[in-house]
């Protein structure tokens, strides 16, 4: 199924029960005005809401820079993180042992905001050198090819969509309320659904995880 942001603005309408539907991402309309206004929060939304499959990916942290440790609390190095990083993927009883969100296994760290040239920008910081064995984090990413999105995940988005634009349509709180509640019954049923796409064993994958992703 090919999903496009206009055809998730249209369900998230006939969600609300609104007939009225947007032909195009630049019509001068109340509805196409609300749901763009709002869409790119409410898209980092809903990706960070869960570990869906389609948003979770790894990489390489490469060399860690050594970083003052009085200015960082004790910490030694800092590793700047994707510019897509939204957060680090959860760990499960089997990924703390098998596939952790940070590898290698054991390693004390923490995530924090440092300002930089342009921008401010994510880093993980750990007393970590990455001399030994190569640093590696899972994480969630900011994934708006909603191409690559699973069924349950974009109706999750149109109801969270449906939520947000109830304001700006006007349908009231009581509208509000009834798609919020829907939207968290859709992320109840998604969370199964993610863990059945895991193999129990080998889950650290094969050489191919780097290009291919998981």
């Amino acid at each position: 199924m090919l999903y496009s942001k206009l055809g998730v603005i249209n369900l998230a309408l006939g969600k609300l029960g609104n007939s009225t539907i947007v032909e195009s991402l630049i019509e001068d309309t109340a509805e196409r005005i609300a749901a763009t206004t709002v869409w790119d929060y409410i898209i980092d939304e809903v990706n960070e809401a869960k570990d869906w499959r389609f948003a979770k990916t790894r990489v390489f942290l490469g060399g860690g820079t050594p970083v003052d440790t009085n200015t960082y609390l004790g910490w030694d190095y800092a590793y700047q993180l994707p510019s897509d990083f939204l957060r680090l993927a959860k760990s499960t009883k089997d990924s703390i042992k098998n596939d952790p969100s940070v590898y290698p296994l054991g390693l004390i760290y923490k995530v924090e905001v440092v300002t930089g040239d342009p921008n401010d920008y994510f880093v993980l910081l750990s007393d970590y050198d990455n001399a030994s064995e190569d640093m590696y984090i899972v994480y969630i990413k900011r994934q708006d090819l909603l191409v690559l999105w699973s069924p349950t995940a974009i109706s999750a988005l149109a109801f969270r969509l449906a939520a947000e634009m109830a304001f700006k349509l006007t349908e009231g709180m009581t509208k509000y309320n009834a798609m919020m509640s829907l939207y968290g019954k859709v992320l109840s049923l998604a969370e199964g659904i993610t863990q059945s796409y895991d193999s129990l064993e080998d889950e650290t994958g094969n050489s191919d995880w780097e290009n291919a992703g998981r």
